[in-house]
């Protein structure tokens, strides 16, 4: 059996970010190949289904995060537009054959990963926020003043929004300094939560929050209390899931937990390995990372977000060491 070269690595094809269709019948998924070229990764959106060969549904160079709406006609994705992500559309015929796809979102610095409100009327979405001088000089009054990836963050903040599908009419849902992360909407469409570190003093121990905005807008109110320092949520079946660690310690195993009306419970206790979002679970550690299909921390890690920087890399923010 001849032995893998360095120019064996192009003709590798990795899948990544699957995404099962509504009714089933399909998987959407990241196609990455290695152009030798341009010297660059190339993603592409394809699809999957029983008895059919994988067909491309995008040309790329750097489509990601495939997104199916609840009724599975429309696929939403990331594509670069003019160095920055944006939003779009992809209408799918039956659910198998892609039509053209038209870009939703024209955020100033890209937008994040899309989630479909219930009823598939509105797209939310984390997406960073500021006014960035890159030749201004930098004054840091806290640790979290650049982050792996992404460098200086320059006073940048990434927050929530909502785009009316029909419309494209876009609403900005969160404020402040913090960093929101990816949302989550409520079964009745009402509600979205998100994790965030709201203190003034997250820089110096992690404390990440679940909190949730109203789809109407107003301001975040808080959900879970101190006892676990959370990473992701979810709504799921009307009821808020959460990973994180109890009793702030970071170096044991990530859990899952169900808010309760005496607060968070945790759903396995019994479970001995680490529960990652966007992964599966590693047994026999101690320490977990966490990921987000597109990048990865260490456990010391709180409220991780990702953005997009440019030549198919993303970077985290709102991470802050302990």
């Amino acid at each position: 059996m001849p032995r893998l070269s360095p120019g064996d690595l192009y003709r590798l094809a990795v899948p990544g970010d699957p995404r099962l269709r509504p009714d089933g019948g399909a998987v959407a998924y990241v196609l990455t190949t290695a152009d030798r070229e341009a010297d660059e990764n190339r993603s592409e959106i394809w699809l999957a289904a029983p008895g059919a060969e994988p067909r491309r549904l995008t040309t790329g160079p750097r489509d990601a995060a495939p997104r199916w709406a609840p009724d599975g006609r429309t696929l939403a994705f990331l594509r670069e537009v003019d160095g920055r992500p944006q939003v779009h559309l992809l209408p799918m015929d039956g659910g198998m054959d892609g039509g053209e796809p038209w870009a939703l979102t024209s955020a100033p610095l890209g937008a994040g990963v899309p989630v479909w409100s219930p009823d598939g009327r509105t797209i939310a979405y984390a997406a960073p926020c500021g006014e960035v001088d890159p030749h201004a000089p930098v004054v840091a009054d806290a640790l979290d003043y650049k982050a792996d990836g992404a460098g200086l963050l320059r006073g940048l903040r990434t927050h929530l929004f909502s785009c009316d599908v029909a419309t494209g009419e876009t609403t900005r849902l969160t404020e402040g300094d913090f960093h929101a992360g990816e949302p989550s909407w409520s079964a009745d469409g009402r509600r979205l939560a998100f994790v965030a570190d709201m203190r003034p003093d997250r820089d110096l121990k992690p404390g990440a929050a679940v909190y949730e905005v109203a789809a109407a807008g107003g301001g975040p109110v808080r959900l879970t209390g101190e006892d676990v320092v959370c990473a992701a949520a979810w709504w799921l079946d009307g009821r808020l899931v959460v990973a994180g660690w109890a009793g702030g310690d970071l170096v044991s195993h990530t859990r899952l937990f169900r808010l309760e009306a005496g607060g968070l419970e945790e759903i396995a206790p019994e479970l001995d390995r680490n529960v990652m979002t966007g992964a599966p679970a590693t047994p026999g550690r101690r320490r977990s990372r966490w990921t987000a299909g597109c990048c990865s921390a260490p456990a010391t890690a709180a409220a991780p977000t990702c953005t997009w920087t440019g030549r198919s890399s993303w970077a985290a923010t709102g991470w802050s060491a302990a």
